[in-house]
């Protein structure tokens, strides 16, 4: 059964609009399609959604991304088609993909029902892992 997903575009349109332009400069540094395609399509794989894995994998496929690869995502660490730089980046994607790993799951179906009570929801879902991974990995990191 496939999992009822909120629309986040009509929910939370501006923050869904600050995505899109962030994805967009991403698209548009040097950073490699084959990389920036590894990581969308590793990262809908953790976050288990089959409509994102089945998007970024055919955006992928029409790039030039090989199948053999896309198919060894799931186990990049043994895999021996990834350089050292790719496992790298794999890596730091796996760890700041963590919404399949949170500790706190909540099913749609106990998502509140008054419309303004799913924004308030949704903001803080949004503004959670920003702050918080934002901040550590800027500790940590820089």
């Amino acid at each position: 059964m496939q999992t009822q997903r909120i629309d986040i575009a009509k929910v939370t349109p501006g923050a869904y609009q600050s995505l899109i332009e962030l994805d967009k400069y991403v698209s548009e540094t040097n950073l490699s399609k084959s990389l920036y395609h590894l990581i969308k399509v590793r990262s809908s794989i953790i976050n288990g959604c089959a409509l994102c894995i089945q998007s970024h994998t055919k955006d992928a496929l029409s790039d030039g991304e090989t199948t053999k690869r896309l198919l060894a995502l799931n186990a990049w660490e043994d895999s021996p088609y990834f350089t050292e730089e790719e496992k790298a980046i794999l890596a730091l994607t796996d760890e700041t993909t963590l919404i399949s790993k949170v500790v706190f799951q909540m099913k749609f179906s106990t998502m509140p029902s008054k419309s303004w009570a799913k924004k308030k929801f949704h903001m803080l879902l949004w503004l959670s892992p920003v702050s918080m991974h934002g901040t550590e990995l800027a500790e940590q990191h820089y």
